[in-house]
């Protein structure tokens, strides 16, 4: 008796995964049950088998798909990236002339976009290439005057002779060497100079005191070291008393009567 159970062609089984009643002849079932979990061979994932076929035809993030552009296999989750950076066939906008172009083509229109922003030679200012021709006529106007009195001028030599002498040109003050920051129009600077800056020498001749100081200091320390190495120490102290003696008939000071 068990062994005909056991063999029995009309036995009821029921299917583990979709419970299904099953005869004996009906045992391939467990092995094509619809239930049943299938790994998909692209991402790994275990799918019901009745679901199987819209997971890797739809739901796949790992599916071979094709870009609508180029043409290119790729998988579904990198055509985001593809189309949004790297496909050679999307149109893209321009960010000078707003127009659309190949993503391919995208260097060389910006070498040839009539909108794309040149800069100027001559004045160093920007404009829209296709504004060239108006752009030089303006520019060669403003060149031709003086950027501080707004004298006309005929070409850059005499422009550059016109810098020299203009009452109106920003200059610095001749004793900027010794930390003066003025800068001002030159018809200003006349009067500016004509003080005789002698705080400003006196910081130059503190300093210069002080490195004698130490190079004294420097040459009794090389009293054990070569001659040379003194000899140079001395002709800087010589240069730096001279400078000294320079400075000092560089300041001004006002007789007694006009005190």
């Amino acid at each position: 008796k068990k062994e005909h159970r056991k063999h029995c062609e009309t036995k009821k089984l029921a299917c583990e995964y979709c419970k299904l009643e099953l005869k004996g002849e009906d045992e391939e079932h467990r092995f094509e049950c619809p239930k049943i979990e299938r790994k998909c061979i692209d991402c790994g994932v275990n799918v019901l088998d009745e679901n199987l076929q819209s997971h890797q035809e739809v739901e796949c993030q790992k599916r071979v798909v094709f870009c609508g552009a180029c043409k290119n296999a790729m998988c579904y989750d990198e055509l985001g990236v593809h189309d949004e950076e790297y496909c050679p066939e999307k149109l893209v906008v321009c960010d000078d002339c707003l127009g659309e172009v190949l993503r391919k083509d995208e260097s060389k229109h910006a070498s040839e976009c009539p909108m794309r922003v040149v800069c100027c030679e001559n004045c160093e200012g920007f404009y829209a290439f296709s504004l060239e021709k108006e752009h030089r006529e303006q520019c060669e106007i403003k060149k031709s005057a003086c950027e501080y009195c707004k004298l006309d001028l005929k070409g850059d030599d005499e422009k550059d002779a016109h810098l020299e002498i203009c009452e109106d040109a920003s200059i610095e003050c001749t004793f900027k060497d010794f930390g003066c920051k003025e800068k001002s129009p030159r018809k200003e600077m006349l009067e500016h100079e004509k003080d005789p800056h002698n705080a400003l020498l006196n910081q130059v001749i503190l300093k210069a005191m002080d490195k004698i100081l130490e190079l004294q200091q420097k040459i009794k320390d090389m009293e054990r070291c070569n001659m040379s190495q003194q000899e140079e120490a001395k002709n800087k102290e010589a240069k730096l008393v001279k400078r000294i003696q320079e400075l000092e008939n560089r300041q001004v000071f006002p007789s007694r009567g006009q005190r």
